[in-house]
């Protein structure tokens, strides 16, 4: 898939021209092509996508509103900067999303759900192995996004939606390790072997590595 045709909003608004808007602005902060605390200008928006400024008004509160964008008296609005400490409390809600959509998920898999799993993990190695970090990040959302379908509850899917918008657009920053990339890729594939064997708690604790950037002694899940 084209990065231009990359859609991390919800499906639902996807047609909806501010949408659409604020989706180009995501993969720009994502590529690096609006850099954090950037400053984003409304008609400079409108010019470059050749739009009237009120569409791109509206994105710009649909973006404030996810925490993507933030509006500074008398200096306008800028890509937001995050802490490490604010990016793990996103990782930590996306670790925890997961794992509740695992559990819902646990008996509603089909064959070919996972074989497209395992297609999408195929995928994510060959971009792992031509060092393309745009893609490989955007495969390892395909895969998310595959769970969160799978476990077809809408309050699940708009939370990813939310959260991922953050995590997925900034992560670049801190998934620049190749070596631990190809580690985390380990724990993707043996969070794709227990579901398929609907083992939960290996598919849980696999998952969480396969997310985080922290040291294994941070990791939060145990069994039980």
């Amino acid at each position: 898939m084209e990065l231009k045709n990359y859609y991390m909003l919800d499906e639902e608004q996807k047609e909806l021209l501010p949408y659409t808007i604020a989706n180009q602005i995501l993969l720009k902060v994502f590529t690096g092509e609006l850099k954090h605390g950037e400053r984003v200008k409304e008609s400079n928006v409108a010019i470059a996508l050749g739009v009237s400024n009120i569409p791109v008004r509206e994105s710009f509160y649909i973006l404030e509103n996810l925490g993507v964008l933030e509006r500074l008296p008398r200096k306008g609005v800028r890509v937001k900067e995050f802490t490490d400490k604010e990016f793990i409390a996103y990782t930590d809600a996306l670790v925890e999303l997961t794992w509740i959509i695992l559990t819902y998920a646990q008996q509603l898999w089909t064959t070919e759900q996972i074989e497209n799993l395992k297609q999408l993990a195929i995928e994510a190695k060959r971009s792992l192995d031509e060092k393309n970090i745009v893609a490989y990040i955007l495969d390892c959302d395909r895969i998310l996004r595959l769970m969160t379908e799978v476990a077809d509850n809408l309050a699940f899917k708009k939370m990813y939606n939310d959260i991922s918008c953050i995590t997925l657009t900034y992560c670049r920053v801190y998934w620049t390790d190749f070596n631990r990339l190809e580690e985390r890729y380990e724990s993707l594939l043996q969070t794709i072997e227990a579901i398929e064997k609907n083992d939960i708690e290996m598919a849980k604790e696999q998952v969480e590595i396969f997310i985080r950037k922290q040291e294994p002694s941070l990791y939060r899940y145990k069994k039980v």
